[in-house]
């Protein structure tokens, strides 16, 4: 099944009838006719009551159309979300912490740096252990990860951003 043919149902199916339909999407009124038994017979029911020219949506064809509809207004969400990524004024960012405790002022002045500069770009910072981490990275719930600890993993690149002295005070 493909958006065309959801297309060409949710015209007959505005319309209930073929000859209009047809004109609507400028297609000869036998070759819609093929393409809406072509759907019936890969979804295996009828969507349509027929009566003479006339067509009633049926219950399943009720279905299909929530279905088709529901389809075609995430593709179009999809299309804008991905124009933004593209564009870079839109998306998410994802950054995986291992830091036992509050994040450092450092990641903070990054995070909010980068918002400042990309306005549409929503961000997410996540305090979580080594195997979260790990786990996210490999189902790409997660962009980047920092830790103080080395994760090692299949597919996983780590380096080391810098190295902080540590003191005692006495």
């Amino acid at each position: 099944m493909d958006f065309l043919k959801l297309t060409y149902f949710m015209a007959v199916a505005k319309h209930e009838h073929i000859t209009k339909a047809a004109n609507e999407l400028n297609l000869s009124q036998p070759a819609l006719s093929r393409i809406i038994s072509q759907i019936e017979e890969e979804l295996g029911c009828k969507l349509f009551d027929r009566g003479g020219r006339q067509l009633h949506l049926n219950q399943s064809g009720k279905a299909f159309l929530d279905f088709c509809t529901r389809t075609m207004l995430n593709y179009k969400d999809l299309q804008s979300q991905l124009q933004e990524i593209t564009s870079g004024t839109g998306g998410k960012l994802s950054i995986a912490v291992s830091f036992p405790y509050r994040e450092p002022d450092w990641i903070d002045y990054f995070a909010r740096r980068f918002v400042k500069g990309h306005r549409g770009v929503s961000f997410l910072l996540d305090n979580m252990d080594l195997e979260q981490i790990k786990h996210r990275l490999y189902t790409r719930e997660t962009d980047i990860a920092l830790s103080d600890v080395p994760i090692i993993g299949r597919n996983i690149l780590w380096r080391d951003l810098f190295s902080e002295s540590i003191g005692v005070i006495l």
